[in-house]
């Protein structure tokens, strides 16, 4: 068990800034497993948006700094903070094909990367179950420019790094069947999702755009 909470070269959460972040935030300070990975992943997720690192082998700590991660670098960066406080967790990588990233990869970065790429989630030990975190690569400001690019989209989706059966609920396809929690957290929410590209900063503008343009804003925004 203590291979899943040791820090490595990576996983440094040994690092200055990795220690005054968990410090500033009470991770730590949570009594219950539970609420500490539902409060790191909601910070992943909401305060680290989508976007394409230089490489993809950074630290957790320089992800930190950049202010941005895609699947393989925010995927380095929860699970070191989730082993910081305690939390027992690993990285899961897989190879992927490309073609859902269509519309918000690069040309150029999609005509020069192989038709698989590498992509890694992390995976928490949680009551004797290896749960994934995919839903914490997408942001949510992210996620709702993108509905509010496609307003009529329903079913499938698997464009703008996202591959989801559901394209209103946002369940990745896929997923391991949720445990049976009777009103899951944040941390529950399946979803698979990516240095802000342009196309990144143009689905988070009409987010902004629709909020302004309509008199009448849902629940769920």
């Amino acid at each position: 068990m203590n291979d899943y909470l040791k820090s490595t070269k990576m996983l440094n959460y040994d690092a200055r800034e990795i220690v005054e972040l968990i410090a500033a935030q009470k991770w730590a300070s949570l009594n219950d497993t539970y609420d500490r990975i539902g409060a790191i992943y909601d910070y992943v997720q909401s305060a680290v948006p989508l976007g394409y690192n230089k490489y993809d082998s950074l630290t957790a700590s320089q992800v930190l700094a950049d202010g941005f991660g895609q699947c393989n670098t925010k995927a380095t960066l929860i699970t070191s903070l989730l082993r910081a406080v305690g939390v027992p967790c690993r990285l899961h990588g897989s190879k992927v094909t490309k073609e859902f990233q269509r519309g918000l990869m690069p040309k150029l970065m999609a005509k020069l990367a192989p038709p698989l790429i590498l992509h890694t989630w992390a995976e928490v030990l949680y009551d004797d179950e290896w749960l994934s975190l995919e839903g914490v690569i997408t942001d949510k400001i992210y996620l709702s420019g993108l509905r509010a690019l496609f307003p009529e989209q329903r079913g499938r989706f698997f464009d703008y790094a996202v591959a989801v059966d559901d394209f209103q609920s946002l369940k990745l396809i896929g997923a391991a069947k949720p445990p049976r929690y009777s009103k899951p957290p944040s941390w529950r929410i399946w979803a698979y999702s990516t240095r802000p590209t342009r196309c990144t900063r143009d689905i988070r503008r009409s987010t902004a755009a629709s909020k302004n343009s309509c008199t009448k804003i849902s629940a769920e925004e």
